[in-house]
């Protein structure tokens, strides 16, 4: 779907179609945000539809900016080591908006850089772009419960740790309001999740290919 008006977006937005907004139309700042995709020039809506599907896989946590910023940012780098960064479309979000606009936690940016991963950020509170995911992943089960109750089916929402098969627990601790270890923790549990996810992305990205072949 391709428009330049709020209605054209969020009336497909609300039937889950991806659309693409035309920021050359007669639409004005602000319209776009249930968009998909962005256009600045017609051109570029040619190459959106030219692409690959992407699947699109959103992070949830409490205020996006400690665990799940962490989950996106190592994930990314984990997707483009294995060449399927062209194929998935990332984000993360809180269920809070207390830190809305926000960078990273200064502890969560200093685990991720001495790791080396990417730090960029700005934290946002999930809307519907995050609820329309392929995938919302949950830090924990109180971030799972509040996206059930956003009314994001099950067959749409895990709990990160469920990717990992020798996980002790179900839940990521949140850090903010411990030290610097408690953030190398996150780490490592985001990390041993990492290939259970990217298996995932792979048997949908495998699945998405047969559909298209057929």
């Amino acid at each position: 779907m391709v428009g330049d008006r709020d209605h054209d977006v969020d009336g497909a937005a609300h039937w889950g179609i991806p659309t693409i907004f035309a920021l050359w139309g007669y639409g004005v700042p602000g319209e776009e945000k249930n968009a998909t995709w962005l256009a600045e020039r017609p051109v570029a809506v040619s190459e959106l539809l030219a692409a690959p599907a992407q699947l699109h896989v959103s992070f949830i946590c409490t205020g996006n900016i400690c665990r799940s910023p962490m989950a996106e940012k190592i994930f990314a780098a984990h997707l483009q080591r294995a060449g399927l960064a062209d194929r998935v479309r990332l984000s993360s979000a809180g269920t809070g908006s207390w830190h809305v606009g926000d960078p990273a936690d200064d502890r969560a940016v200093d685990v991720l850089r001495k790791a080396g991963y990417p730090t960029d950020h700005t934290a946002a509170v999930v809307s519907s772009k995050h609820q329309r995911a392929d995938l919302l992943v949950a830090l924990d089960r109180g971030h799972e419960r509040e996206l059930a109750r956003m009314g994001v089916p099950s067959d749409r929402r895990r709990l990160l740790r469920s990717f990992d098969p020798d996980a002790d627990g179900r839940d990521v601790p949140d850090p903010y309001y411990g030290e610097l270890a408690d953030y190398e923790l996150v780490r490592d549990q985001i990390e041993a999740a990492v290939p259970g996810l990217l298996e995932w992305v792979r048997e949908r990205v495998a699945a998405t290919v047969d559909v298209c072949d057929d």
